[in-house]
């Protein structure tokens, strides 16, 4: 401001030319006034040491006692045996100031945060012939969406028309479930057409409902549902069986391990559902048989009063629950048909498991031992050339390979089979 009005100010003769001067007539000029004096001119070296003090920096002010003028630099202090990097920070409610690195502020009466530096802990030393220890094997965790092959045969020499359905939905809403189906038909494809397009739909509505919190609840209802819906559309002479596997994974939050799912299992009538082991080669059916040959189920029908006759129900069906056939389950005719499915659960990794596999009574018809089964899709699965293939490819030549040894071993039925191997995901 001082080098400012020193500029604006005239000088000393240009004033005096100024005041000299006559003021205009009319005015108000008292000549009596005195002249304002002239300014001395201020010499170019003292203007320079003025413009100097005016932007010199202020001497630094030394801090309040109370706050603490720097952080301990830990890279630098720390021990040998420390990690060399990072300091734990401790907050602590003080009454003055903060302080951080070399960076000092005053709040006075203002509480504030004070950063201290906390002891790190020791990083362990690795003696001469120690070896680095490696961190625990996460279990492998299993593909997602499951990988199927399917592989269907209608069996022209004994079968004019193919009744069996297959259905694959890797991804059902919502997306922790996924669900496979097999169904074999019977009077026609009435129902079949109209289960292997309708039931997923219910399981999915049923997950829905309930959150996805009681599959195998879900899963009976869905059955029921289809049922019912089965006797409005008039499906009284005409019905199918059922093999479903509903896979479902669970959440991180739930805490099962990374590779395993739970496999539901639903099925009514005389389809079925294996389970392969990986190491042994050991085949365990999870699925239920109902036909009139079973003693629980002759007692079940009996129960509800029905009987069989020359090994079929009412004389009839020769299979003891199926989707359907409601001339059987009339009140008029109760024969003790039931379409309620068996439903069990399983926990199923792919660490231990091998596949799941699901075929119509036809493959059985010829492949008749569970051994023999075991071994087909094991032997297309882990064969030479599985790898080649592919997951999908080598499900596929299972199913395949299933369905030939059936037909070339006399069976005389509609055979379809579906293979789920339960693979590590690659990512």
């Amino acid at each position: 401001e001082q080098v400012a009005r020193h500029a604006q100010q005239p000088r000393p003769g240009q004033l005096q030319s100024a005041t000299s001067s006559s003021p205009p007539e009319g005015s108000t000029y008292n000549k009596a006034t005195p002249r304002v004096p002239a300014m001395p001119r201020v010499a170019d070296d003292e203007l320079d040491r003025m413009m100097a003090d005016l932007f010199a920096k202020p001497a630094p002010r030394a801090p309040p006692p109370h706050v603490a003028t720097r952080v301990p630099d830990v890279a630098r202090t720390a021990p040998a045996g420390y990690a060399p990097f990072g300091a734990s920070v401790a907050a602590s409610r003080t009454g003055g100031g903060v302080s951080g690195g070399d960076r000092q502020h005053a709040f006075a009466g203002r509480p504030t945060l004070s950063a201290t530096a906390a002891p790190m802990a020791p990083l362990p030393r690795a003696g001469a012939g120690d070896v680095a220890a490696k961190p625990p094997a996460a279990a492998a965790a299993l593909a997602w969406p499951p990988d199927h092959g399917v592989a269907l045969e209608q069996n022209a020499r004994t079968r004019h028309y193919m009744e069996d359905a297959v259905v694959a939905e890797p991804l059902l809403v919502p997306s922790t479930h996924a669900f496979f189906a097999v169904y074999d038909g019977h009077g026609g494809r009435a129902a079949v057409d109209y289960v292997s397009t309708q039931l997923h739909r219910s399981v999915q509505a049923e997950l829905k409902a309930s959150r996805g919190a009681d599959a195998p609840g879900a899963l009976r209802r869905a059955f029921a549902r289809t049922d019912s819906q089965l006797k409005l559309a008039g499906a009284f002479h005409a019905g199918t069986t059922a093999a479903v596997i509903l896979l479902e994974r669970p959440p991180p939050a739930v805490g099962a391990p990374r590779g395993e799912v739970v496999a539901h299992v639903a099925n009514a009538g005389d389809s079925h559902v294996y389970l392969l082991d990986r190491a042994s080669g050991a085949v365990e059916r999870l699925s239920e048989e109902h036909s009139p040959k079973e003693p629980a189920e002759v007692e079940r029908v009996t129960k509800a009063g029905g009987r069989v006759d020359y090994g079929r129900i009412g004389g009839v069906l020769a299979v003891t629950r199926a989707l359907g056939d409601h001339a059987l389950k009339a009140e008029a005719r109760a024969a003790g048909l039931t379409a309620q499915p068996a439903v069990v659960s399983r926990p199923v990794s792919c660490a231990t498991s091998l596949a799941l596999v699901a075929v119509s009574d036809g493959v059985l018809e010829g492949v008749k031992e569970e051994e023999e089964l075991g071994a087909i899709v094991r032997g297309a699965l882990l064969g030479a050339d599985a790898g080649r293939r592919g997951p999908s490819a080598a499900a596929e030549e299972a199913a395949k390979r299933l369905v030939d040894a059936a037909l070339n071993q006399g069976s005389r039925d509609n055979i379809s089979a579906l293979v789920i191997p339960l693979n590590e995901t690659s990512t």
